[in-house]
């Protein structure tokens, strides 16, 4: 057919020859598509915001490095809640999809078993006293500032 029939217009049915749909419809793709790379374009180059202070440190148990578990850091103030997992040596690092680090602000701290890495064999079992597993009955507090955080997380297994 040379003629299809639209309503594209308010008064009514407009006859469109089938070319001119054509290009219309692929100019509307063009502008879709250059919306949606302005877009893109708008949010990589946006400043993330909230500065960031880097933390890091290591978990021992009775003076031994504790593998096996994740750090988890909660704010109400800066609605952020992230863990990290503690490496073999007892070391871990916290990293957010912003960088490295948390923003600056007060944290509760708190200990969870790790999710396996391998799902094929389970985890070994960690020995974790169950009072680090709630921020509010661990004792753990972190007041995160620009620059480098260490913090070192010391418990003993007689400390229930």
């Amino acid at each position: 057919p040379i003629c299809r029939f639209s309503m594209t217009s308010p008064i009514g049915m407009t006859a469109m020859p089938v070319g001119d749909r054509h290009r219309w419809v692929a100019r509307l793709r063009r502008m879709a598509s250059l919306c949606v790379v302005a877009g893109l374009l708008t949010i990589a180059s946006c400043d993330r915001g909230r500065p960031l202070g880097r933390v890091s440190g290591k978990v021992t148990l009775d003076g031994q490095p504790l593998p096996g578990v994740m750090v988890v850091f909660g704010s109400r103030s800066t609605r952020a809640f992230i863990t990290a997992r503690v490496g073999e040596n007892g070391e871990y690092e916290v990293q957010m999809a912003e960088g490295r680090g948390l923003p600056l602000g007060k944290y509760g701290v708190s200990l969870r078993p790790a999710p396996p890495e391998n799902w094929d064999r389970p985890p070994p079992p960690v020995r974790l006293p169950p009072r680090y597993r709630d921020p509010s009955t661990s004792g753990l507090t972190l007041s995160v500032e620009p620059g480098e955080n260490s913090f070192d997380i010391p418990i003993t297994a007689s400390s229930q």
